[in-house]
């Protein structure tokens, strides 16, 4: 994509924003101001040349300024708005294009044209993602590297003198048996009756360094799991472990399929939340503080999400689950390695 091009349609944008804006009224252009002028900015960054942060901040200021078109119809301004709105989508399909520009499909593989309002859409949600991950990572800003290092030498230096390099499962404590869980009955339109697990994880860090820090975090204490089970009695059970940033169980039991799973297939489901996730969230962002905080956070995070797992087969495996197998999405599936 020819950049001198992208420039000048984001120009072209932002001039054609700020006049819908005061077209539609003071208001409108107080509000729209900063995304014309964010165009404005885009538009001399791309001239200057493509970097890799480029196609995020365009696809995320097309959204935007979509968003705002849609506004000004509904503000009482439908021509302009409802024009605002397809250079947003324009906008959007350019960051999507920079994205693919900067890392082509693969020839060998047979995927959909570069074209396709498929593709093109996920990309730029992609994109979006990430650029809402880099303004976290800017307003939290992580600590000091020093402290960091000096954390992970201390905490080096005491797993190999307890043998965890060598023989890393002496890490990994047996849990406690689960025995007296929780249980809410719920409905998630699409997905049916389903049962609320919830129970006190118990779990501790190995590392001081973080311990107080991270068990500070209550809400992440409480471990959540939802059941899918048939009234029949026990059947084989999946264990489904979501993804990065995921946890949310009505979009989870989407993207599982669980209808399929368990009355299609005859399959008792129990669908996990990672640490840190969905109704365990410590932010805004579901997810945050598992991957973006201190490294051994990280490393307790996966800790914690084996401890509990462990504890939740336990308790199916007591409540006559005949097989038990697990099944992970991205994070989820590094999770089951």
């Amino acid at each position: 994509m020819n950049t001198g091009f992208v420039a000048w349609f984001l120009g072209i944008t932002a001039l054609w924003t700020a006049l819908a804006a005061l077209g539609t009224g003071a208001l409108a252009a107080f509000l729209i101001a900063p995304i014309s002028l964010g165009l404005g900015v885009l538009a001399l960054a791309v001239y200057r040349g493509v970097t890799r942060t480029t196609p995020r901040w365009v696809a995320g200021t097309g959204i935007l300024t979509l968003l705002a078109g849609l506004a000004m119809a509904v503000a009482g301004s439908p021509g302009g708005g409802l024009a605002t709105a397809v250079l947003g989508v324009g906008v959007v399909f350019t960051g999507s294009q920079l994205a693919l520009q900067l890392d082509p499909l693969p020839s060998s593989e047979r995927l959909p044209s570069t074209l396709s309002a498929g593709l093109n859409a996920g990309i730029a949600l992609d994109e979006t993602v990430k650029l809402l991950t880099s303004l976290d990572q800017v307003l939290r800003p992580p600590r000091p590297m020093t402290e960091v290092a000096r954390d992970l030498r201390a905490a080096a230096e005491r797993h190999l003198e307890m043998g965890w390099v060598r023989e890393p499962h002496r890490a990994h404590l047996t849990p406690p048996a689960l025995e007296k869980p929780s249980l809410t009955p719920r409905r998630i339109r699409g997905a049916g009756q389903l049962e609320h697990l919830r129970f006190e994880s118990e779990y501790q860090p190995n590392d001081p360094e973080i311990r107080d820090d991270y068990l500070a975090q209550h809400r992440n204490r409480v471990a959540h799991a939802y059941l899918w089970r048939h009234p029949s009695g026990p059947r084989p059970t999946l264990i489904c472990v979501h993804g990065y940033r995921m946890g949310r169980i009505s979009l989870d039991a989407r993207a599982w399929d669980v209808d399929w799973l368990h009355r299609r297939l005859g399959l008792d489901v129990a669908a996990v939340v990672l640490p840190f996730h969905g109704p365990r969230a410590i932010r805004r962002r579901s997810g945050a503080g598992f991957l973006d905080t201190h490294p051994l956070w990280t490393n307790a995070a996966f800790g914690q999400a084996i401890w509990e797992l462990r504890r939740l087969a336990g308790w199916l495996r007591g409540q006559g689950a005949p097989l038990l197998g697990v099944y992970g999405l991205s994070l989820g599936g590094y999770t089951c390695l």
